[in-house]
């Protein structure tokens, strides 16, 4: 619903008040502001609460912004402002600190963010069911380890360090290029499954059955590299902050790595549009009731794609965070086509 023009300067008001003091206001501190009698911003602020904009906790105190009086503000009433050259040119800096892998350069993004906001942060790694597998490498370490490298056409990249039972050899390593090639290079991570690995391996002969490990080291890699993992940085932060109500069954959410990607890939499969923005009641967990949740979207490569997101108190400087959080989010898309976007090099 629209408001009229008078109820929107006053609701704004309020929530402009209320975010950096934490305190109720009543009409008389609103008169000189705004120019309206204190009884015409009284009975408008009476009709705001009737409409579920404002709430006043007790009848003598003044009124607080509700979660529909946040949303209202954030779609219709809020002003932001881009960040300044010099604090994009300090946030650049701090990102490409130690950006070896999109892991690490999505981590750090977490933890400026954290920072930069006094607010948790969360953050997945980039995802693309639709993605191939385009290279592998086995790059032997020692006499019977090995590092083994997944690229996918998206260009996400996945590794770890494998063991198996006998020296890696020039036979090993063409055994193992010969069942990749044929099973793997090409083959959508999405269409990996235990049964195909079980398939594949079956079918070793006795001299090739040395390579299972490899085998199932790659399986475990293609499937990491066509799912989302989410972090959380920063919920220390929280503590600071003295409007929740339950403060350690928040942390205690926060903690659930399931959970919290569920809570994020909703709003990743919800529509189209790059930001989302849930407030209050708008979470899907009742853990989450008392928090505004920021998520944008990055792009990594054609199809994958992460997320990077704020978790705070209903009451955040939402004008301040947005750009924040839009600038840390381009950024990471950037850094991540810069360094490891283009797959014919890798």
């Amino acid at each position: 619903m629209s408001l009229s023009q008078r109820k929107e300067k006053i609701l704004a008001a309020v929530v402009e008040h209320y975010i950096p003091t934490g305190e109720p206001i009543g009409s008389k501190a609103l008169c000189e502001e705004l120019g309206f009698s204190s009884a015409t911003i009284r009975n408008e602020m009476s009709e705001l609460c009737e409409l579920g904009f404002l709430e006043q906790k007790h009848t003598s105190s003044g009124r607080i912004p509700s979660s529909k009086g946040y949303r209202y503000y954030v779609d219709n009433l809020m002003n932001t402002s881009p960040l300044e050259d010099i604090e994009c040119a300090k946030l650049e800096a701090m990102l490409r600190s130690g950006a070896k892998t999109p892991e690490k350069i999505i981590e750090n993004a977490g933890g400026v963010l954290a920072r930069l906001t006094n607010c948790a942060t969360v953050i997945t790694t980039p995802a693309d069911k639709s993605a191939s597998i385009s290279k592998v490498e086995l790059i032997p370490a020692t006499a019977k380890t090995a590092v083994l490298v997944l690229l996918t056409s998206s260009g996400i990249i996945k590794n770890c360090v494998c063991r198996i039972d006998i020296d890696i050899n020039d036979n090993i390593k063409d055994t193992f290029k010969k069942i990749v090639d044929k099973y793997f290079i090409k083959a959508r991570v999405a269409e990996l499954s235990e049964e195909m690995l079980e398939e594949i391996i079956s079918a070793l002969g006795t001299e090739d059955y040395a390579v299972k490990p490899l085998l199932s080291a790659l399986y475990e890699l293609g499937r990491e590299a066509g799912e989302s993992k989410a972090f959380v940085r920063g919920e220390g932060n929280l503590i600071s902050h003295s409007d929740y109500a339950n403060l350690s069954e928040l942390m205690e959410f926060l903690q659930q790595r399931e959970q919290l990607s569920r809570l994020v890939s909703f709003e990743e499969n919800r529509d189209n549009s790059r930001m989302s923005i849930l407030i209050g009641s708008e979470n899907y967990f009742h853990e989450m009731e008392d928090s505004s949740l920021i998520l944008s979207r990055y792009a990594f490569g054609d199809n994958a794609m992460g997320t990077i997101g704020v978790i705070g108190p209903t009451r955040i400087d939402y004008s301040r965070l947005i750009p924040d959080v839009e600038y840390l989010t381009d950024m990471v898309g950037r850094l991540l086509a810069e360094n490891f976007g283009d797959n014919d090099n890798n």
